[in-house]
This record gives C-alpha cells, structure tokens and sequence, in this order.
C-alpha cells in the first residue's frame, strides 16, 4: 500500500506543479497533525507543531527570502481536504463553453480531494485524500 500512496502524492504534485522529495518530505503516520489538536490546546502543545512540522521550514534564497520546505501528510477526514484537485484541458481558453473543469478522471473516479496548512498564504503543509475504500482494494 506504501508503494500505491507514494506514487498517487508523486502523480498529485506533478499536477499541482510543485517539486519534493515525497520519500523526505513526508510527514510520518503516527506524527499526524488533526482538527482536534487545534481546538483542545490543552492536549497539545504549540511545541507539538514545531517539533512535526515547523522545525525545518526551509532555506533562505539568495535574495534572503525563506523558501518553505513543503511537507505532506494522507488524511481519511473530508474536513482536512477541502479542496478537489481537477483537471483543465490544456486547449481551454475560457471561451469554449464544451471544455470545463473535470473532476473526474476517464474511468470515473475522483480527481485527488487536499487541504492545506498555510503560513503567510504560502502551503507548508500538504493533507492528501484517500478513502478507506482505496485502501482495501489496493491491498486486495
């Protein structure tokens, strides 16, 4: 199944145009990040994030600007990843009413749902969706 979701995130960051190290940059299972632990701060420390997440934001650019080291992480929870991946056909100029956003792909399944954590507007935090009924027909 590892084998399965690391060449779904490498597909989805290929299509959102971003470039990662998906083996180094993935944010491991048991160190996830949810809902929950942004309203019960009584649970989970600030310490928490930067020691998972924020510890290595990034490297800063030879203009002195910080490049953020973007970090992924699967989700099973809708609420995480609202946002649905489609698709654009490259031919699309805005003016031909026949050529829309396709969410769904040519054998009918979804188009890959994610949310995001931002800083400044900036991802730094990348939630994949998948639906536990993925899971069980890739493991059987």
């Amino acid at each position: 199944i590892e084998e399965y979701i690391l060449e779904e995130v490498k597909d989805f960051f290929q299509k959102v145009e971003i470039d990662l190290d998906i083996h180094k940059d993935q944010l491991k299972y048991q160190k996830i990040i949810t809902e929950k632990d942004f309203k019960d701060s009584e649970k989970v420390k600030i310490s928490y994030f930067y020691e998972n997440l924020f510890y290595d934001l990034g490297d800063r650019e030879p203009n002195g600007k910080l490049k953020a080291k973007i970090k992924w992480g699967i989700t099973f929870d809708e609420k995480c990843a609202p946002i649905h991946l489609g698709y654009v056909d490259p031919s699309f100029r805005g003016y031909n009413k026949n050529l829309k956003i396709q969410y769904k792909d040519s054998q009918g399944r979804p188009y890959r749902r994610y949310g995001t954590i931002d800083i400044n507007g900036s991802p730094v935090f990348y939630y994949i969706y998948f639906t536990l009924q993925e899971i069980l027909d890739v493991i059987k």
